[in-house]
């Protein structure tokens, strides 16, 4: 059996692609797939998450996204097979202080036998703020432009269960990041 997957690892170019991703239709919603792989530790596994891939043909609106059944079959295929590339889930973003799987969500997670879905909040701010991960509510936070709040949360379903659950997140680059826009003060 699988060891449980406790953490998920967002590596920069995935993080770079997400925030992208998200801002770039902000006021809507943003929906893709993420690809990477599965790290197997003695006790406890981890998600790395290596990049994530946004549909461009995804039917946006405020409150969902939504992308055709046959044009994900497509994509699917050709990031599988033809890329030597690995999806390990999905990810979609909600705007304006929802920042949690509605009941929607689960239910498609779930449907669609998706194994982990990442979510990305977006919210309009007046103030910088640093990246920082929050132990508790187990989700990374931060601003991008001093414009926009960000919160990051990794989902994950259990094996053949209904259960979904947050990860722990690793993001190495928000050091960097914050680094980079201090030095640039």
């Amino acid at each position: 059996m699988p060891r449980k997957i406790t953490t998920a690892v967002i590596q920069e170019q995935a993080f770079v692609a997400l925030l992208t991703a998200a801002l770039e239709v902000y006021n809507k919603e943003t929906f893709g797939l993420l690809v990477g792989t599965v790290k197997e530790g003695r006790y406890k596994s981890q998600l790395i998450i290596k990049n994530a891939l946004t549909y461009q043909n995804a039917t946006r609106k405020k409150g969902e996204v939504s992308v055709w059944p046959s044009r994900d079959a497509k994509i699917r295929y050709v990031i599988n097979y033809l890329s030597g590339c690995k999806i390990i889930g999905e990810f979609h973003s909600h705007t304006y202080g929802v920042d949690y799987l509605t009941e929607h969500d689960i239910k498609d997670m779930i449907e669609d036998g998706e194994r982990f879905s990442l979510l990305i909040c977006v919210d309009p701010v007046e103030e910088r703020e640093e990246w920082y991960y929050d132990k508790k509510k187990k989700s990374l936070h931060g601003t991008v432009n001093d414009n926009y709040y960000i919160t990051i949360k990794v989902y994950a379903r259990e094996y053949d269960k209904k259960v979904v659950r947050k990860l722990k997140i690793e993001c190495p680059y928000i050091k960097k990041l914050n680094k980079e826009y201090e030095e640039s003060l």
